[in-house]
């Protein structure tokens, strides 16, 4: 059995932002927080997470969360939702306890009141059943009351070594779902039937990678006409492919908590695509490479933009790229944090985890094409994490 390494650079970060902020302790509840924070995936989605400013994370699972996964360095205590009618006063009242244990009342506590996204609990057909009165009522947990910490979102930015590895396992599982896209891009087969063999594929690796305790995908297919729209939404429908036609996905995959965010495009076979369809396809992976290649630590990001960019506008498809070149991604789908735009004004850093994704749609084209590839900035360029071929064949 492997050893689950404890992550003390991410506690060294935490910390070091409480101390600066002047709190004693961040309480979190949306799972992407718990993953940041704990490394933990909320089933339910009503655990909580009270971090303080020394010593080891407790997190606050309900009665109900199962408990056959739980990292180190971190304290795990029960409270009663699921039988009782008022857990949340059985929450508050043990999070002050522990403030008391750790010499910490009269420290003020903090937490994001609000959050314009988060990523899903593990059950996430349903949203996390949180009373909004217990937020609020988490202020008056400290006799200090609450302070706003306005740094906890850049702690999302730099990934540690540990957290690396792990989005690195989302990365190979998700290899396996876009070998499944490229397999099944036959004529007569539905969008739908593609994205769930696509779905499947990520989600059977529960059962055939000890690694993987929860594997999920969103897989969203769009061909011919319908991925001209691919830079403005992303819908999978049940269009029937026909034969030499471009098909684009969007894929999102989950492992243990953690993100890749993909994008290939592959061609229809039975047919050759057509030779505009071959260029751009070309053109959106040099352009790609090209900026991958400017990826480094110290680089301004709208020139990582301008990279692509230009390229895109100098093969004559300027008019067709619609959207900006990347975002940060890791702990959720879309991480919070600067994008990759011709206005960002902020500088890569090395750690950070960023896409890459030029794409080119129009209706004038018939079609829509983007690769998307998930890097780690370094000191001395990136590193890929998205390992699967970008040809339209899939080779």
């Amino acid at each position: 059995m492997s050893v689950i390494p404890f992550d003390s650079e991410r506690q060294i970060r935490v910390q070091r932002m409480l101390r600066a902020q002047g709190v004693g302790a961040f309480i979190a509840w949306r799972p992407d927080e718990l993953i940041l924070l704990t490394g933990y995936y909320p089933q339910w989605g009503v655990s909580f997470c009270l971090y303080p400013v020394e010593g080891e994370p407790i997190l606050f699972n309900p009665a109900l969360e199962p408990d056959d996964f739980y990292l180190p360095g971190v304290d795990v205590r029960s409270y009663l939702w699921g039988k009782s009618a008022d857990p949340w006063t059985d929450l508050l009242e043990q999070m002050a306890v522990v403030l008391r244990e750790r010499g910490l009342t009269g420290e003020p506590v903090s937490y994001l009141p609000v959050a314009s996204r988060s990523a899903t609990g593990i059950n996430s057909a349903e949203g996390q059943p949180i009373d909004p009165q217990v937020i609020e009522r988490l202020s008056i947990v400290s006799m200090a009351g609450w302070r706003d910490t306005t740094a906890f979102p850049d702690l999302y930015l730099l990934k540690t070594p540990i957290e690396v590895d792990r989005i690195r396992l989302a990365h190979q599982v998700a290899a396996l779902g876009l070998r499944a896209f490229h397999a099944n891009l036959k004529p007569d087969v539905s969008e739908a039937e593609v994205a769930s063999f696509v779905e499947a594929a990520v989600q059977n690796q529960m059962a055939e990678n000890p690694a993987v305790q929860f594997a999920r995908a969103w897989a969203f297919v769009q061909s011919g006409p319908n991925s001209i729209y691919g830079g403005t939404y992303s819908r999978t429908t049940g269009r029937r492919m026909l034969p030499g036609e471009l098909v684009m996905i969007e894929l999102a995959v989950c492992v243990n908590g953690y993100w890749a965010d993909i994008t290939r495009t592959g061609a229809v076979s039975g047919a050759t695509p057509t030779t505009q369809h071959q260029e751009i396809a070309e053109v959106v992976t040099i352009a790609q490479k090209r900026a991958i290649q400017a990826v480094k630590a110290g680089v301004a990001a709208q020139s990582v933009d301008k990279v692509a960019r230009d390229y895109i506008a100098e093969r004559g498809y300027g008019r067709y790229y619609e959207h900006h070149l990347g975002h940060q991604v890791g702990f959720r789908y879309h991480d919070p944090g600067p994008t990759l735009a011709p206005d960002s004004d902020f500088t890569l850093q090395s750690g950070m985890m960023v896409t890459i994704e030029p794409g080119i749609y129009g209706t004038a084209i018939g079609a829509g094409c983007r690769i998307e590839d998930n890097v780690l900035v370094t000191d001395t360029g990136c590193e890929v994490l998205s390992k699967a071929p970008k040809s339209l064949d899939g080779t």
